[in-house]
C-alpha cells in the first residue's frame, strides 16, 4: 500500500568524511542514488527576517533507503538538508522495517 505513495523521484545524496583539504579542514565526498518517495511540506516561515526564508518538509522512502542525518535529498530539483536521524518505520510484530520517514529543510537568504 505503501508503494502507491512513492512516486515522485529524489535524489538522495550521500555524505562520508573525505581527505582534508590544503589547510587541514574535513572535507566530504557526496555521491547520489535515484530513489522514489513521498514529500509534504511541513512548514514554510520567515523569521524576523524577510531576506532569510526556511521550510521543512516531511519525505518517505521505501526501507532499503540508506541514509542519515548527514546526508542531503534532492525532491523536483531543490535540495534538502536532512534534519537529524532518519526514523525506520517497523511492524510492532514482525519488528521488519517497511519505511524510512525523515525531516527536511531547506533555507535561503
Amino acid at each position: 500500500m505503501l508503494a502507491r505513495l512513492l512516486t515522485r523521484p529524489c535524489n538522495i545524496i550521500r555524505r562520508v568524511p573525505a581527505a582534508a583539504d590544503a589547510y587541514g579542514d574535513p572535507t566530504w565526498s557526496e555521491t547520489s542514488t535515484s530513489a522514489l518517495c513521498y514529500a509534504e511540506q511541513l512548514t514554510a516561515f520567515e523569521p524576523g527576517d524577510p531576506h532569510y526564508q526556511a521550510e521543512e518538509w516531511r519525505i518517505i522512502l521505501d526501507a532499503a533507503v540508506v541514509l542519515d542525518g548527514l546526508d542531503a535529498i534532492e525532491v523536483d530539483s531543490v535540495r534538502f538538508e536532512v534534519v537529524g536521524p532518519p526514523w525506520y518505520a517497523t511492524d510492532p510484530r514482525t519488528n521488519v522495517a517497511h519505511h524510512v520517514e525523515l525531516r527536511a529543510r531547506r533555507t535561503s537568504t
